[in-house]
């Protein structure tokens, strides 16, 4: 009687189940459940649920599904039994695993980095004033020391001449002229 028992016996579902997303495949890891009878993974078969999508699984303790949606939401339960090579009549699967939820909106949010917040409170503004403060020096540099302007072309012609301080007699005939019309 005792062995039939043994037999009928409802198995734990399997532990330390994890999920991970790597370039448009959904890895899916668990550890064999504690039995009273087996040792080995050779003994268990398993149902995968992805989604209320079943796949049965012997001998393994990893799945990958492949090309999933990134803005998919995954929802991930395990159940297992003996396989009846190991244990013979053994039709009673284990309870569902706890679920394990892939959102790939929650799981895509990075996490807040203390020292990228003080930098961008504290060192974007110093930038910033630095930069406000050299475009107010160069303006009150032009203020203190304006620049000197250049004379127009006639007139550095004219000082450029060697005979600039001796007088024509033209020049002398012109200012009469306007002497004379002034007198």
């Amino acid at each position: 009687m005792h062995t039939i028992l043994l037999h009928i016996k409802k198995l734990d579902p399997p532990r330390n189940i994890t999920a991970l997303v790597h370039s448009g495949t959904l890895e899916i890891q668990w550890v064999w459940p504690e039995s009273c009878c087996s040792q080995t993974d050779a003994c268990f078969i398993y149902e995968l649920k992805i989604n209320n999508e079943i796949k049965n699984l012997k001998n393994d303790l990893v799945y990958k599904y492949a090309n999933i949606k990134p803005t998919s939401r995954y929802t991930i339960q395990i159940r297992t039994k003996h396989d009846d090579a190991c244990l013979n009549d053994n039709d009673i699967w284990s309870d569902w695993s706890k679920p394990v939820v892939i959102d790939p909106e929650i799981s895509s949010t990075p996490a807040l980095n203390a020292s990228v917040i003080i930098c961008i409170a504290l060192v974007l503004p110093m930038i910033l004033l630095a930069i406000i403060l050299v475009c107010k020096l160069q303006r009150l540099t032009e203020k203190l020391f304006p620049s000197i302007p250049n004379p127009s072309k006639k007139v550095q012609i004219l000082l450029e001449k060697e005979d600039f301080n001796q007088v024509t007699p033209k020049q002398i005939e012109e200012t009469a002229e306007i002497l004379e019309v002034s007198g």
